[in-house]
């Protein structure tokens, strides 16, 4: 801070120039020699002695300055304080005023003084008062955008559990977000309450998957008026984070070249779910390790958590809205694939089915509706204080689009199975999914199957039987030879 500047007094040197006689003559102390009578200094005897007689007492004339400043000081504060010409009414009552009452001339035995008021002007006359102009108001400092506003992932627009948070807890989100993106140990934000700060720790956690560093888990702090402060655990340092970032943002530029032209949102969706399963293998871990996106896109083993973060990250990346939510044993994904809401579960789409016909993938939990998901693992445990959109469509089913699809009422689902379990095996695939809307007509598979064996002698094995209680799904698998 600058320091305060002082004035400086300076004394100037007597000057010594002259010499001692132009001294002596030059007295400074002796008395100034009277005039005489005929030194009339320029008027007439007759006229000076006149001035003489009508000259004031000693102690009027500071009186009058006195007065006369007075009068001045009062008109001047009148006129600044109102920033307007002076009440000439006013005016004229602060000087007669003071032409009435007595003004003391600083004497106990002095004589009175009294002043004449002057009349005033019938009009005011104007003031013109000069002043520097007004400078322009200073305005509020502004509140720098969040890393989320400039993000490298995917927009606030896919973010649909932190669309639900109220203005004053996404301000909060913002401000923790920032600084898990720097790795602060210490992290300050707007006060907040225990259950607003449990929303935004959970969207963190669980709807935030390019947070992969951070574990979720740490020490809050509160303050006068709440929770003010959050001491997070990171999972890596800064190094390793930006490393697998760079892996990441790879795999994202690699799926967009291979996306096919004129893709739409399930195409998309497809290719990414393709990837996970091909290049990821399931882990059934003892701890949290292998939950986080990075398990499944650099390191190749995850767990379910891990799958759908990753699936999330992915799909958003990709300008595909994709929610993660849970159940008490399992996690997975809801998605909006052009415009509808679907259940998608990438792991149960990746089968341990190595070297069979149709490989790995499976596609029987890709684009399900909520009236097709219904077994104990998919039943959703919901986030407290959010909601999640209803899955009512089948438009973007895999089976509906690529395998054999019977819908409810179909009057002989039979024939309607066995005509398209022919046609894909005509067409040279060697795997087909079936998808039964209607738990009514899946007595008619086992028919069906048995009818299609015995024409093309061939099938592997069925691995996944529908029923009562699961997606009403079944992924048929045989030889083509």
């Amino acid at each position: 801070m600058a320091g305060k500047k002082q004035d400086k007094w300076v004394i100037d040197e007597w000057d010594d120039s002259l010499d001692a006689k132009t001294k002596e003559k030059h007295d400074p102390f002796s008395p100034v020699p009277a005039a005489s009578e005929n030194e009339d200094w320029g008027f007439p005897l007759d006229t000076q002695k006149k001035e003489s007689e009508k000259r004031l007492p000693g102690w009027a004339v500071p009186a009058a300055c006195g007065v006369c400043a007075l009068v001045l000081i009062i008109v001047g504060i009148s006129l600044f304080s109102r920033k307007e010409d002076p009440d000439p009414e006013i005016l004229q009552q602060v000087v007669s005023k003071l032409g009435t009452d007595p003004v003391q001339s600083g004497t106990a035995d002095g004589p009175t003084v009294y002043l004449t008021s002057l009349p005033a002007p019938a009009t005011p006359t104007p003031v013109l008062i000069t002043s520097s102009p007004t400078a322009s108001p200073t305005p509020a400092p502004t509140i720098a955008p969040s890393v989320l506003d400039r993000n490298e992932w995917y927009g606030k627009d896919l973010r649909y559990y932190y669309l639900q948070l109220t203005d004053h807890e996404k301000l909060v989100f913002e401000q923790i977000y920032d600084g898990l993106v720097r790795f602060q140990s210490e992290i300050s934000f707007s006060p907040c309450t225990k259950t607003e700060f449990d929303h935004v720790l959970d969207v963190i956690h669980f709807d935030s998957p390019e947070l992969f560093h951070a574990s979720g888990a740490g020490v809050h702090w509160d303050g006068p008026l709440g929770i003010n402060r959050f001491d997070p655990d990171y999972r890596m340092d800064q190094a390793t984070y930006d490393r697998i970032c760079d892996h990441i943002h790879g795999i994202i530029d690699q799926l967009k070249r291979r996306f096919p032209a004129g893709a739409d949102d399930y195409g998309k969706e497809l290719l990414i779910n393709d990837y996970l399963v091909d290049h990821c293998e399931y882990l059934i871990a003892r701890d949290d390790s292998t939950a986080y996106a990075d398990a499944c896109l650099y390191y190749g083993k995850s767990q379910c958590s891990g799958y759908a973060r990753a699936f999330s990250l992915l799909l958003r990346s990709s300008g595909i809205e994709s929610m993660d939510v849970h159940s008490e044993d399992h996690e997975w994904n809801i998605v909006r694939i052009n415009g509808n809401w679907y259940h998608a579960d990438s792991t149960w789409n990746d089968n341990e089915a190595e070297g069979k016909p149709g490989g790995n993938r499976y596609y029987s939990w890709l684009n399900v509706p909520d009236r097709l998901a219904k077994d104990p693992d998919h039943l959703i445990t919901s986030i407290s204080g959010f909601t999640v959109p209803e899955c009512i469509s089948l438009q973007d089913n895999y089976a509906c689009r690529e395998g054999v699809f019977c819908p409810a009422g179909t009057t002989d689902p039979a024939s309607l199975l066995y005509s398209g379990l022919e046609n894909k095996h005509r067409s040279g695939l060697n795997s087909v999914i079936v998808l039964f809307e209607d738990p009514a007509t899946v007595a008619a598979w086992d028919d069906v199957w048995n009818r299609f064996y015995n024409v093309y002698k061939g099938y592997d094995w069925l691995l996944y039987q529908p029923g009562k209680e699961n997606c009403q799904c079944t992924f048929a698998v045989w030889n083509s030879k």
